[in-house]
């Protein structure tokens, strides 16, 4: 039982340690930084907080081992109460990415809210720039290892997303979806 407290411990001041060090880059510009109370982070998270940024992690959320977090400029993360990001999952935002309470996140899941532009043929995709959609993942959301949460989806409360799906539309309250591209398996009663 002390190597468990011995170890939360050691990440909870490697955790201070990493706080410590963003602290100049945060007292620079408008960026936001908020930890909620008994949040649980592995120390190897990958964390890139762009200008006025907004993170936001609620309360008893955990984020796993080789999670990665990035917020470019004028971005806005918010992750509600009582998540869990398993492992090596992937954020990124551009725009705005809200995760409801009460969500698991399987492994290896990528949340993305941004996508390369390549619609004119006479400029590389690498230059066009992104295009971005808000998204939104309701409380008590279940994602299974692997999907991939496309910009300006919406997945509505208590719906569970099968392991590796591709979600590229919106998700009703009480569903459960699977596949590539994702689609209704079965209504969740009410």
């Amino acid at each position: 039982m002390q190597t468990i407290k011995h170890m939360r411990s050691y990440i909870f001041f490697k955790f201070l340690a990493f706080k410590i060090k963003l602290k100049n880059q945060l007292h620079k510009s408008n960026t936001q930084l908020i930890i909620g109370q008994n949040v649980q982070i592995f120390p190897d998270l990958w964390l890139r907080l762009g200008e006025n940024s907004i993170l936001e992690i609620g309360n008893n959320t955990f984020i796993g081992k080789g999670c990665r977090i990035e917020c470019s400029n004028n971005a806005r993360l918010l992750i509600g109460n009582n998540v869990n990001l398993t492992g090596y999952d992937f954020l990124a935002c551009m725009k705005a990415i809200e995760i409801g309470q009460d969500t698991l996140v399987g492994e290896f899941v990528s949340i993305r809210d941004s996508n390369h532009e390549y619609a004119d043929l006479k400029i590389p995709i690498y230059s066009q720039g992104y295009v971005t959609k808000s998204i939104s993942i309701s409380s008590d959301v279940w994602i299974g290892r692997g999907c991939i949460i496309l910009p300006g989806v919406t997945i509505g409360k208590h719906s569970v997303i099968g392991a590796n799906s591709v979600i590229n539309q919106n998700v009703d309250p009480f569903s459960v979806v699977g596949g590539i591209p994702a689609k209704l398996l079965k209504k969740i009663r009410e």
